[in-house]
């Protein structure tokens, strides 16, 4: 009977622990996960950018021969050519972009700097959807943009709607997140432009 008891005891305690659990250690344990999912998209577009980087030093890059990151012509194509094994997988909180979605989830090449609305970075990014804020946040502390105590994006990363103000979000700093404003169609990321549909996503951009 003791034993029962004692059984019965410690099936109540653990449930009342764990309740606790969740209650009080919610916010930290998602704080966590964010800062993990920032790791891996920042290592991610690290490891893009570095097959890029060989790609070039094999003297391939010039005006003509901008690589692709999946499925371009032999030659000129990343993943085709074997500096990648494969792309790397987007996370799920990954987001289409552009005219109806007509940009898939993942990562992306942005090969040309410069020029009406595109992006006055060459890099690598992804876009990430509007639920993506935390993870935003971690990538952006990460970089230096945000304070460890930040406990949303600074006003200085928020409503990207143009080539100027993701300049002037990404600053100097080798990478970042930023979240687009209300109408980002003066921009253009990877050659597609993207569209009013796309406000408050999130875009983790590495510069090459």
């Amino acid at each position: 009977m003791f034993n029962l008891l004692t059984l019965i005891v410690s099936i109540a305690l653990g449930a009342t622990m764990a309740a606790a659990g969740v209650y009080y250690g919610g916010s930290v344990l998602t704080a966590a996960g964010a800062k993990g999912q920032g790791v891996e998209i920042v290592s991610a577009l690290q490891q893009v950018d570095a097959a890029w980087v060989v790609y070039s030093t094999d003297g391939k890059t010039n005006s003509n021969t901008q690589p692709t990151l999946s499925g371009g012509a032999s030659g000129t194509d990343l993943t085709v050519d074997g500096y990648l094994a494969s792309p790397p997988n987007a996370p799920n909180f990954a987001a289409t972009w552009g005219n109806l979605g007509v940009q898939t989830a993942g990562y992306y090449l942005d090969r040309t700097a410069g020029g009406g609305a595109e992006s006055t970075e060459t890099g690598i990014f992804i876009v990430l959807n509007t639920s993506a804020g935390g993870t935003c946040l971690a990538i952006a502390q990460a970089a230096g943009a945000a304070t460890a105590s930040a406990t949303t994006l600074p006003g200085t990363l928020i409503n990207v709607t143009d080539p100027a103000s993701l300049t002037t979000a990404l600053g100097t700093r080798k990478f970042g997140c930023v979240q687009l404003g209300a109408n980002p169609a003066t921009l253009s990321l990877g050659g597609t432009s993207l569209v009013a549909g796309d406000a408050s996503k999130y875009v983790a951009f590495y510069k090459h």
